[in-house]
């Protein structure tokens, strides 16, 4: 089966960004200038094959409509809706499901995603989200619109980005590359990461990326939603989503790498798991309504 492929480039004819919509909406490399070089942003296993590709674990995953996990009564995945049992995997659907290409140019792709048959099982809300990226030389937007399609239910939801940043272990060590932020307090999971159970001063950062208190932390971001990522050649990566009118939007980001393995996350979410059970920082909806944030990423 041929895989239909897409790429947005900019006008200095090195960055670049690749999209395989029917996996999920994925993009699966991010090119960049790194002194007039192209650098690959994003990281792939050495087997890499879109034919082959059924797993978050690389690239530039989307998370809808939930992320990370859930669990209510003891039971993974699940959530209640009006006396009814639900059952998600972790990040949702999104990267499951085939997305549609609406707009295409040169610089940028419009896509879209819809409820359908397989997504009402599992999540009995009507929604359509709208991810336009647009490339520049050295920059990345995608701005996202978020809709309740529903007349009469209101929709809750919490999206997030799960990108694969690539660090090169022949090039350097993860002790050498530093991420940043500033932080309101880290949040505190359970022994299953399923939820939060308390809070406590975040870490000062800058921070190597392999320190033990970097991996699986789940940080609430303050006013300031950027976040950098250093790497000992001087090379940047910034990313920030946020919305300027409402900046309890993506104001947490989770952290998370395999020790052995050439890749960290640096995941903005709108809200922290099992939210859709808790309620309490889920995002909601009203019928017809809709939200929107932008995702600006530059090097």
């Amino acid at each position: 089966m041929n895989i239909k492929t897409y790429t947005i480039r900019a006008t200095d004819d090195i960055s670049q960004m690749h999209f395989a919509p029917e996996k999920g909406g994925l993009a699966y490399s991010l090119i960049m200038p790194d002194q007039q070089q192209p650098r690959e942003l994003l990281y792939r296993p050495e087997n890499f094959s879109l034919q082959a590709y059924d797993s978050i674990h690389m690239g530039w995953p989307f998370c809808f409509p939930v992320c990370a996990r859930l669990r209510r009564d003891g039971q993974s995945g699940a959530y209640n809706y009006r006396h009814q049992r639900y059952i998600l995997p972790i990040h949702g659907f999104a990267n499951d499901e085939p997305w549609s290409v609406t707009e295409l140019g040169d610089d940028h792709i419009t896509l879209v995603l819809t409820d359908n048959e397989r997504t009402r099982a599992v999540y009995p809300f009507a929604f359509e989200v709208t991810l336009q990226y647009r490339i520049a030389p050295g920059q990345l937007i995608c701005q996202q619109v978020y809709r309740n399609q529903g007349r009469r239910q209101v929709m809750p939801y919490y999206a997030g980005f799960h990108p694969y940043f690539l660090v090169d272990l022949a090039r350097y060590r993860k002790q050498e590359v530093m991420v940043h932020f500033t932080a309101e307090q880290q949040l505190l999971y359970n022994n299953d990461l399923t939820d939060i159970i308390g809070t406590k001063p975040a870490y000062s950062t800058p921070i190597a990326i392999s320190d033990e208190q970097v991996n699986e932390s789940l940080i609430q971001l303050g006013t300031d939603h950027q976040i950098t990522l250093s790497f000992p050649d001087g090379f940047v990566i910034s990313l920030k989503v946020d919305n300027p009118n409402d900046p309890t939007l993506f104001n947490h980001v989770q952290l998370y790498h395999i020790a052995k393995a050439p890749f960290f996350c640096i995941e903005p979410w709108m809200a922290a798991p099992n939210s859709l059970n808790t309620v309490d920082q889920c995002r909601l909806l009203q019928p017809g309504q809709t939200e929107s944030a932008t995702l600006t990423l530059s090097v």
